[in-house]
């Protein structure tokens, strides 16, 4: 009975007599498949598959068949148990799905574009076609996630999937991290030609989205790869193309084309990112020094400590390029505390020698990073730095930039107030790029200004 209502038979009877064999699907004989297949599998060793039984009306229903060998009236028969698997086979389908494809869009995951990558790049001979890889990023798009909720943040980038996936066509296109698009293209006729595809596709992007009673404006960074056989790895595609749009978010056009130029430059990043703590920590990163002079009477009143790198392989490194790593993450802190110690020791030092030949000491002055500022060991710090190295007080003095009293001025008043109770300096840097305004600086403990190269 049970049997009969698995596969679809409206009377038992209607399964009595017939063959087993007959419930196997075509084309192959049944004969064939119940004397050979079976035969085959049990010699093997085989008592439960999984096989596709014919059901009443020709539909095809995925089972499981326990085999057990048995005599009957003398002749040799199996005892075939029967399971409905298609729940099972339903939920392998979806976990095999969810393995290549991206759940929200249903386009591929980075998982699998990798793989569709890899496998192009090792089957590529010199005189292919160039392929590119366009790496599209949604900008600012944790704002709407926060201001209308992730829901609302979902049916955009499912909206700017289908987008995509419509003007597309034959092309790959996959999703690789929250609001970050992928577009393959195997082969380009020209270099002119993903370029034009990523201004299409910024515009595409571009026109309003309607979410409920919503409508959104997003824009697009992009940064392009255009290769050919000098790639090997589909990590360093997908590698370029991440660099190439961090620049691209830089760029006015907010678009940007991986070049020998950016190699270079990426390759340099990853050294000096690879470098830079251990540099830190072993002292590679030493205080210079440049002097402040009283224009009107022509002396050196003060020095400014500046971080400086000379790194074995590269030489000198400017600070704009390995400032911004370290304030990537917690280096920074580390960074500061060395330049802070290493001028302060040496403040001391040049301070001593010249009140030994009646001169007045120097005004040491530090900068420091917004982390640096906010962080809650900066006043221990500074005092055991001031205790370590002897240097009093009232010889060093901290700058900060405008930027870093923006967020929260109270919280930044209270933390001066605390620096100034020590006995050290403050100074405002790079004044003019901020507020702008003289009015401001009258709520702040501030000592010196020092006006941008701006003005």
């Amino acid at each position: 009975e049970t049997a009969r209502h698995m596969l679809g038979y409206e009377q038992q009877d209607s399964l009595l007599d017939k063959p087993f064999a007959q419930l196997f699907p075509t084309p192959a004989p049944a004969e064939r498949y119940s004397q050979i297949r079976f035969n085959q599998m049990l010699a093997l060793g085989h008592r439960m598959v999984e096989w596709e039984l014919i059901g009443h009306s020709g539909w095809r229903l995925p089972c499981e068949l326990n085999l057990t060998p048995l005599t009957h009236t003398g002749d040799p028969g199996w005892l075939i148990t029967i399971r409905d698997i298609t729940e099972r086979r339903n939920s392998e389908s979806k976990i095999k799905r969810l393995s290549l494809y991206d759940n929200l869009t249903g386009l591929l995951n980075r998982h699998q574009l990798q793989a569709l990558l890899q496998g192009d790049l090792e089957r590529r001979t010199s005189d292919a076609a160039y392929f590119a890889l366009l790496y599209i990023d949604i900008a600012h798009f944790k704002n709407i996630n926060d201001t209308f909720g992730h829901s609302t943040g979902d049916e955009v980038l499912r909206e700017i999937a289908a987008r995509l996936s419509r003007q597309m066509g034959e092309q790959i296109l996959a999703r690789i991290a929250g609001d970050e698009f992928v577009l393959y293209l195997p082969h380009i006729s020209t270099f002119f030609q993903p370029m034009r595809l990523a201004n299409h596709i910024r515009a595409w992007i571009a026109e309003p989205i309607a979410v409920d009673d919503n409508e959104l404006s997003v824009s697009a960074c992009v940064g392009v790869v255009i290769g050919g056989s000098e790639f090997t790895s589909a990590e360093d595609v997908l590698r370029c193309a991440d660099y190439a749009l961090s620049r691209a978010k830089q760029h006015p056009q907010q678009l940007k084309l991986f070049t020998r130029h950016l190699y270079r430059e990426a390759l340099e990043s990853t050294l000096i990112k690879r470098d830079l703590p251990h540099a830190i920590r072993n002292d590679h990163l030493l205080a210079y020094f440049q002097p402040i002079v009283d224009a009107q009477h022509g002396r050196m009143v003060g020095i400014e400590a500046l971080a400086r790198w000379n790194h074995p392989e590269q030489g000198f490194i400017s600070p704009a390029k390995f400032i911004p790593i370290a304030e990537e993450g917690t280096l920074i802190l580390e960074l500061g505390e060395k330049i802070l110690f290493q001028a302060c020791h040496i403040g001391h030092q040049l301070n001593q020698s010249r009140q030994a030949a009646g001169l007045s000491p120097l005004l040491i002055h530090v900068n420091l990073s917004a982390r640096h500022f906010a962080s809650h060991t900066l006043l221990p710090t500074l005092e055991e730095t001031l205790r370590i190295t002897q240097l009093p007080p009232g010889q060093l003095a901290i700058e900060i930039t405008e930027t870093m009293l923006l967020e929260s001025p109270r919280e930044s008043i209270r933390r001066m107030q605390r620096i100034k109770q020590l006995g050290i300096h403050l100074a405002l840097d790079d004044f003019g790029t901020g507020y702008s305004a003289l009015n401001t600086l009258c709520q702040y403990p501030i000592d010196v200004v020092k006006l941008d190269r701006s003005f």
